[in-house]
């Protein structure tokens, strides 16, 4: 257990205090410099736990346990809100263990609410604590989240995208956890809507975990899956980002379809064909051309690339058969 004045806490000076105290009075979206944060109110102590710590804690009583979780989430002071996201987490670590939730799935909807609010909180303590928080209840509720997914991912791509490593990093581990415990292609849905974030380092990690839930489905059954007609589209855009991590996300998705493809002339004729249905001529063409620069064409497939290019090719293979010039 490690207390508040912690490195995630970098920025918010308004918060820390001496003994690793802090002010528990402040709205959770007020600035690090709001009054509030700095005049009057008790000092309180927060307790970050570890998730393997959790279940070393003693079993809360799950009925009275869950009510001061739903009051708390509802209060005004911060300082409750963490306690409360605590408290939650440990009722889910013991309802793993118990199997048992103690009631939270009837409240599943209101605490995800919440949960979204206070991790998009300027309070980077809190923000992180909701963000582990939902990397929790993704490991034990699985496909029971998917009725909030849609909200739920867009915050976690914000809170992956920004510069406080403490917290993008247990956003990228909610993210991985959410790709792995919900239905494909309802992981799939939520983050192709996050690839046109405003944010390119949000768009970098969106498409970055797009890849990885394409990667679970396996590619094999990616190209008879009616999610292929959704990601196709956002492909071309991806290859045109600044940030390297979207393009190279792009790539490894381009590159898994082409080399499942290869296995039979059949199957590249029917990604041609899927390519062409959803992509305008030079979204084709910028896919083609990142196939055939990544030294992954399409067996079979009929790319048009003109006369000049067939014939450099031909010559390519007369040099290859011969061991020299043509």
């Amino acid at each position: 257990v490690s207390r508040t004045c912690s490195q995630d806490d970098e920025g918010t000076s308004g918060e820390r205090r001496k003994g690793g105290a802090v002010s528990s009075r402040s709205n959770a979206h007020a600035p690090p410099d709001h009054p509030e944060t700095t005049n009057g109110g008790p000092l309180k102590v927060l307790e970050e736990l570890r998730t393997e710590e959790l279940k070393g804690m003693p079993a809360p009583p799950p009925e009275s346990s869950l009510r001061a979780v739903l009051e708390q989430l509802q209060s005004d002071d911060w300082g409750a809100h963490f306690d409360a996201i605590n408290l939650l987490r440990r009722l889910v670590a013991w309802g793993d263990e118990s199997g048992f939730d103690g009631g939270i799935l009837s409240h599943l909807h209101s605490i995800n609410l919440h949960l979204i609010q206070y991790g998009d909180s300027l309070r980077s303590a809190l923000a992180k604590n909701a963000v582990v928080c939902f990397r929790e209840l993704f490991a034990y509720f699985g496909s029971k989240m998917e009725a909030d997914l849609d909200l739920i991912v867009p915050i976690l791509i914000k809170k992956a995208g920004e510069t406080n490593g403490f917290i993008s990093d247990e956003a990228n581990k909610a993210l991985s956890m959410m790709v792995h415990s919900v239905s494909e292609n309802r992981a799939i849905s939520a983050l192709l809507a996050s690839t046109s974030h405003r944010n390119p380092a949000a768009r970098a990690k969106a498409a970055a975990h797009l890849a990885k839930a394409l990667e679970v489905v396996g590619y094999a059954r990616l190209l008879h899956s009616r999610e292929l007609d959704r990601v196709l589209p956002v492909l071309p855009t991806m290859l045109s980002e600044g940030l390297s991590e979207t393009r190279a996300a792009a790539k490894q998705v381009i590159a898994g379809l082409t080399r499942e493809a290869r296995s039979s002339p059949a199957e590249s004729e029917r990604l041609d064909r899927l390519l062409r249905r959803n992509l305008s001529d030079p979204a084709y063409r910028k896919l083609r051309d990142s196939i055939d620069s990544n030294a992954e064409p399409l067996l079979g497939l009929k790319m048009n690339a003109g006369p000049a290019v067939a014939g450099a090719r031909k010559a390519e293979g007369r040099r290859s058969s011969t061991g020299g010039a043509p």
